[in-house]
C-alpha cells in the first residue's frame, strides 16, 4: 500500500477547505440563515447549435436537446430499412 496517497488527499482536502473560507468570511453569519449573495447577470440563451456544440465539447454529450431533432422527416426520406429489420436479419434463424 502506498503511504504518499493518503496524505496526498489530506492536502487537497485542506486546500480546498482554505479556498472556501474567504467566502464563507464575505458572507453574514451562516447560523441566521443568510449568506453570500451573489450577482447573476441577465445574459441571453445561447442559440441551440453553439449549446450543443459547448455540451458535447465539455461533456462528451448532449443535455439539451438531440442535434438530430428537427431533421427526422429528411432522414426517413433517405432511409431503406427500419433498425428492426436490420437486426432480425442477422443471419440466423431464430
Amino acid at each position: 500500500m502506498r503511504r504518499g496517497r493518503g496524505r496526498d488527499h489530506r492536502r487537497q482536502a485542506q486546500r480546498g477547505d482554505r479556498a472556501v473560507r474567504p467566502v464563507r468570511r464575505a458572507g453574514e453569519d451562516e447560523e441566521s440563515g443568510s449568506g453570500l449573495t451573489i450577482d447573476i447577470p441577465d445574459l441571453p440563451e445561447f442559440d441551440r447549435k453553439t449549446k450543443l456544440a459547448a455540451e458535447r465539447e465539455m461533456l462528451g454529450l448532449y443535455v439539451s436537446d438531440h442535434p438530430l431533432r428537427g431533421v427526422e422527416a429528411a432522414l426517413a426520406r433517405h432511409q431503406d430499412y427500419e433498425i428492426a429489420q436490420v437486426v432480425g436479419s442477422g443471419g440466423h434463424d431464430g
